[in-house]
């Protein structure tokens, strides 16, 4: 082996290393936004979130990555690693992609509805129909709020995961030296 692939290699278990150590910090941060979430209104603060779940969902990856190079076998990287797996799949892309069609419809109906009815309807009629439709803008914000939650918890859980399993597999590998 080259020196270069030496300094390559032990650079790669530094940063395996740092992401292993910074996995019981990020599950604390993440129940807290998780609870925050359900107890203050974080909307002022919502760029921030989703900036913080992308980089839990990138330590994510680079986790698995290095899992996947000491697994190699598609089979055992499944069972090991499922919970990993299911934290990263990314089940609020799917679901919002589902919800902004279903706006879109919806939004489509009510403007041929609008189109059709605007000669009969009045001033009254039409602030009535403003406050329906901010009614079911609250409903469908709720919806991915809940999602988002699920979403964040299943990648709490699975971190933790992760941390009770590399422990056990360190401690094996001990065990297995004596």
């Amino acid at each position: 082996m080259s020196k270069k692939n030496e300094k390559h290699n032990h650079g790669l278990i530094a940063i395996e290393k740092i992401i292993d150590r910074s996995i019981p910090y990020l599950v604390i941060a993440l129940a807290l936004v998780i609870v925050g979430d359900f107890t203050l209104d974080l909307n002022k603060y919502e760029p921030w979130i989703t900036y913080f779940d992308w980089f839990i969902l990138i330590v994510f990856l680079v986790d698995l990555s290095f899992k996947w190079t000491h697994t190699k076998k598609v089979v055992k990287f499944v069972k090991l690693y499922w919970i990993d797996l299911l934290a990263v799949f990314p089940f609020y892309l799917l679901f919002r992609f589902i919800n902004i069609f279903g706006e879109l419809v919806q939004f489509t109906e009510q403007g041929q509805k609008i189109l059709h009815e605007t000669a009969l309807l009045t001033e009254g009629v039409a602030i009535k129909e403003g406050e329906v439709i901010a009614k079911e803008g609250k409903v469908v914000s709720r919806t991915g709020r809940i999602i988002r939650t699920i979403q964040r918890g299943i990648r709490a859980v699975a971190l933790r995961w992760d941390l009770a399993h590399s422990h056990m597999y360190k401690r094996s590998k001990e065990l297995k030296k004596l």
